[in-house]
């Protein structure tokens, strides 16, 4: 099944320099975290959203310290997501869930067989502090905590780039932008817009839902993975390095060039120069015919426009039955669908796009004798 988090924080407060570094190195590796300070806001009930935290992370870190060990929250916390598993056998997890445990300075006798992560308990590190640990330990720690994770999955990753702003990033807009993309996309005001992003690029809520882009694709990958059985497919989505290194972006570029890939567009973000310029570098990836490129709405759509695909679809069928459901074990028909054409410039675009195999078939090449040099 898939999750709306790859990795659930359980810490007790005193450790929360642990934590918030933990959570900023897995999250910029590319793994979606959640940890109570990053996710609770002021007025929420926090056990409630404490535990649909657990229940809806597919991991379990755990950094256990003797403080954590006195901590009733860290107990809930456990003791909810091994209920939430159904652990047939306590200190074993389902096949695609784990419980891990980075020990800081304690031992937990409760737990053999699961993950143990023991190089900062071992290096009596801990009494000093996160901010005087030896970087090449923490990293030894991060890569032990990955390695876990990815080792349990055995489907196919796709390459994903989210193009979207972060909540800071899109406040970052000029007011006169802001107004004008208000106003003309019918977003409400600028707080509306801004309730659109999170922390994260992958926390953007298109289609006017309540709904992030991560779990608007949680959900399809689970759809997909019904309908494909053999593979199974996941989301891959670049890492930080996507976002902070252009070199880096364009080796990103070549991967999603050469394999089947996802991009992503908000429109509204292309307002700001760093989704414009990764958008540019990722322009290679049209070569690609096993690319997809989805750019969603930032508003719902309005009920004559679902009303509309629903007629076409239930008294078209079974003319656009593959358009609405493509084959995918067998090769369907070859022929481009505009669905809904809203004008004259829909139409231009599906016309050439139509036609260009065509012309290019019939172009007569440079250097012919048949014409004038």
């Amino acid at each position: 099944m898939p999750y709306h988090n790859d990795v659930f924080i359980s810490y007790s407060s005193i450790d929360k320099d642990w934590a918030a570094k933990l959570e900023t190195d897995l999250t910029a590796l590319g793994l979606s975290v959640w940890r109570d300070q990053s996710n609770l806001t002021a007025g929420a009930i926090w056990e409630d959203n404490l535990m649909t935290g657990v229940r809806e992370s597919q991991h379990l870190v755990v950094l256990w310290s003797k403080n954590a060990a006195m901590t009733d929250w860290v107990r809930r916390e456990r003791s909810n997501f091994e209920a939430v598993i159904a652990t047939p056998v306590k200190g074993q997890a389902p096949l695609d869930r784990l419980m891990i445990f980075v020990m800081l300075d304690a031992e937990n006798l409760a737990y053999p067989s699961l993950q143990v992560i023991n190089e900062i308990k071992n290096a009596t590190a801990y009494a000093a502090g996160v901010n005087s640990l030896d970087p090449g330990l923490w990293q030894a720690v991060i890569n032990k905590v990955v390695l876990a994770i990815q080792s349990l999955d055995k489907s196919t990753p796709i390459p994903t780039a989210v193009l979207a702003a972060t909540r800071t990033e899109i406040q970052s807009l000029p007011q006169p932008t802001l107004d004008s993309l208000v106003s003309d996309l019918g977003l409400g005001d600028t707080q509306t817009l801004f309730d659109r992003y999170g922390v994260r690029r992958e926390d953007w809520r298109p289609f006017g839902s309540n709904s992030t882009i991560k779990a608007i694709l949680a959900t399809q990958q689970n759809l997909i993975n019904t309908i494909t059985t053999n593979p199974k497919f996941r989301w891959e989505y670049v890492k930080e390095d996507f976002w902070t290194d252009m070199e880096a972006a364009r080796r990103y570029a070549d991967t999603l060039r050469e394999r089947p890939s996802l991009i992503i567009i908000d429109p509204v973000s292309l307002n700001l120069q760093l989704i414009y310029k990764r958008a540019n570098i990722l322009k290679k990836c049209l070569t690609n015919d096993e690319t997809a490129v989805m750019v969603p709405m930032p508003f719902s759509l309005s009920p004559p426009f679902i009303n509309l695909r629903t007629l076409i679809k239930d008294t078209g069928a079974p003319f656009f039955d593959e358009y609405y459901d493509p084959p995918v074990h067998e090769a369907g028909p070859v022929a481009l669908f505009g669905m809904n054409i809203g004008d004259e410039a829909d139409a231009k675009r599906l016309l050439l796009a139509a036609l260009a195999p065509y012309v290019r078939k019939l172009a007569i090449p440079k250097g012919s004798p048949y014409t004038r040099q």
